[in-house]
């Protein structure tokens, strides 16, 4: 999210789930069974082959720009006004981060024990993100800033044109 605005950075967040349900139906065949209007999940997507289901958190990341431009991290929230969110609250198996500004459009995706084990490793700084707060001059949560390409390896890593077309990058 790049507006620090609830409203906006809703509707971004909701068109950044639509496009990883497209990618999932379409690049794994998965079926979509729900999106999530909770800190739970995001997309409920099931594998009739494997006859599986999985919960996923998705994250639509407006600040990357490009290589050059922007921070290189992946935003992992875990706390917001005081409060357990993000990867405390969630019930995913799976995270995935979309970054619609780049060249090549990106999706990071990543399985929840990678994300624990990087976390419980100590292996990533933690940083004060969102709007600021008017009460107490500080801002309203605190993420995990991951380096995405120095722990590229946690991650599998697909490009797209926006025409539906995805590859493994």
């Amino acid at each position: 999210m790049a507006n620090y605005d609830f409203k906006p950075d809703l509707r971004d967040g909701q068109q950044g789930q639509n496009v990883m349900k497209f990618f999932l139906e379409s690049y794994f065949c998965l079926k979509c069974l729900g999106q999530g209007d909770t800190s739970a999940f995001d997309l409920k997507m099931r594998d009739e082959a494997e006859g599986k289901t999985h919960l996923y958190e998705v994250k639509t990341d407006l600040y990357e720009k490009d290589y050059s431009k922007g921070t290189g991290n992946l935003v992992l929230e875990y706390e917001c006004r005081g409060k357990r969110s993000g990867i405390q609250t969630s019930e995913a198996d799976y995270y995935m981060w979309y970054l619609p500004l780049l060249d090549r459009d990106q999706i990071w995706m990543a399985p929840m024990e990678n994300l624990l084990f990087g976390i419980g490793k100590k292996a990533w700084r933690v940083q004060p993100i969102g709007e600021y707060s008017i009460r107490t001059g500080e801002k309203s949560g605190l993420a995990y800033m991951i380096p995405r390409y120095d722990y590229k390896y946690l991650f599998k890593v697909y490009s797209t044109d926006n025409r539906g077309n995805f590859w493994p990058s």
